[in-house]
């Protein structure tokens, strides 16, 4: 009872935050209402990709380590910092200008209780879908790295092949990369081939990244309703300098000859592969949209059922 009169004091005995003068600056209110959930809805949506985009480079890292081939793929130092200090911190800030959906004001904002916020359920259904959306990105360019460093192999190092893979140079060419990945020679090899096909690796990895931020803008909404390019021409701009960052960084990288050596289905999938990754966060939205709206709903009615208690009534 002292802490709630004590609140009650200090709210009568200090003034207004807004010093509105008139009916007409009362009309202002909604506006400013609408810009602050849109603010902590675009703080909090940026924070998610963030969290998510670090599991997945974790995950990336991690799973380096289980590949197929018999030498553990190379994951460029440089390159790594880049991404960590340059393309996620690019997209999670231009991420926290977007502007408030249609359907904001509609929406009753949850409390700032952490018992709420992170309850074991709810806790668990943001950790599930934060690695749900962080795995593919983090697989993706695994598969891509075996195909670049089998053909990247065959392009550079034709006499190692010869002589300890037992490859002769006239069925190399009839070769394709699921027999050189496998070579127990290579376990120890760290030429052109493997640093080239890091560097590969990581570009496709950093794409994959980017393109799935669009999923992040909104974190329900599917993108057919809203665009985010359009919500947010801070984050669009930001995702198009992220992307031109990774040809800029293979030029500064990749050994000469690297990208005429790779066959083009290579390319098909290194297209695909953020595309892909983008549909399976929006089928992780969808499946997440049902309980966001169901608890948007008991908030509603929780708002709604107190405000009732509390109106003035009718004798």
């Amino acid at each position: 009872l002292s802490e709630e009169v004590s609140f009650v004091s200090h709210i009568a005995s200090h003034s207004c935050i807004f010093n509105l003068k008139g009916s007409c600056s009362i009309s202002h209110l909604p506006g400013i209402v609408a810009r602050g959930r849109a603010s902590l809805d675009a703080v909090t949506f940026a924070s998610l990709f963030v969290v998510t985009a670090c599991i997945s480079f974790a995950l990336f890292v991690l799973f380096c380590t289980f590949s197929v081939a018999t030498v553990v793929p190379f994951v460029p130092p440089l390159g790594s910092i880049l991404f960590v200090q340059i393309v996620i911190p690019i997209i999670g800030l231009t991420m926290s200008m977007t502007d408030g959906d249609s359907d904001s004001m509609n929406r009753v904002p949850p409390k700032n209780d952490e018992s709420i916020t992170f309850a074991p359920r709810e806790g668990r259904r943001i950790y599930l879908c934060a690695i749900l959306r962080a795995l593919p990105v983090a697989i993706a360019p695994q598969l891509l790295y075996l195909i670049s460093f089998g053909e990247l192999v065959l392009h550079f190092e034709p006499l190692l092949l010869e002589t300890e893979c037992s490859m002769p140079r006239n069925q190399q060419a009839s070769e394709n990369w699921t027999a050189v990945i496998r070579c127990d020679a290579l376990r120890n090899y760290s030429g052109d081939a493997r640093t080239s096909a890091g560097s590969l690796m990581l570009a496709d990895f950093a794409l994959c990244v980017i393109v799935s931020s669009v999923g992040f803008v909104f974190k329900t909404n599917p993108l057919k309703s809203d665009r985010p390019w359009e919500q947010n021409h801070a984050w669009a701009w930001g995702t198009i300098v992220s992307i031109i960052l990774i040809p800029c960084y293979l030029s500064a990288t990749l050994a000469g000859g690297v990208l005429s050596a790779l066959p083009w289905y290579y390319y098909i999938l290194a297209l695909l592969a953020p595309l892909i990754c983008l549909a399976i966060g929006e089928l992780v939205k969808q499946k997440d949209l049902w309980h966001e709206n169901r608890a948007v709903m008991m908030r509603r009615l929780q708002f709604e059922t107190r405000l009732g208690m509390w109106s003035p009534k009718e004798n």
